[in-house]
């Protein structure tokens, strides 16, 4: 069986560390996780680096960019070889969170009992997403976007 992917692009404020390996290492060892091996793709990343860049310079919040690009094929053109059935035009791999002042903050507001539907999707709950066993994560920042935390004091 062809295993699938996982991204999750990441807008948010100021850092200290790599937010998106800070991020990955919480969902990998979360006691929530479900999958028996989570890795990151270097396609996915790219993928989910695009997309994170994208919302902090003015992409709409949705899971399809300005450009009417959904998230599967944005993960195709970057190299990353989806299952067939995946629609072009179609979202089964990407979470987003954004405005986090930092990854355990972003990490937490992805994950709660507001977002069943991402919880599932980043730990496994389900057949479908338990297969997805690789993934990305991008985070991105700029001064003045709508969905980036500014502090005076700031951390990953």
């Amino acid at each position: 069986m062809e295993m699938s992917t996982i991204y999750l692009p990441i807008a948010g404020g100021p850092v200290s560390q790599d937010p998106a390996l800070t991020f990955f290492r919480l969902l990998a060892t979360d006691p929530r996780q479900q999958r028996t091996r989570l890795d990151l793709c270097p396609a996915l990343v790219a993928a989910a680096q695009q997309r994170a860049h994208g919302l902090a310079n003015g992409d709409p919040w949705s899971h399809c960019d300005r450009d009417g690009v959904w998230p599967n094929e944005i993960a195709r053109r970057n190299g990353c070889a989806l299952p067939e059935w995946y629609a072009v035009s179609g979202n089964q791999i990407e979470s987003l969170t954004a405005g986090a002042p930092d990854p355990q903050v972003a990490f937490d507001s992805v994950t709660n009992d507001s977002a069943p539907i991402h919880r599932s999707h980043l730990f496994g709950e389900s057949d479908f997403f338990r297969e997805q066993t690789q993934c990305g994560i991008g985070y991105a920042m700029r001064v003045g976007s709508e969905f980036t935390v500014e502090f005076i004091q700031n951390k990953n």
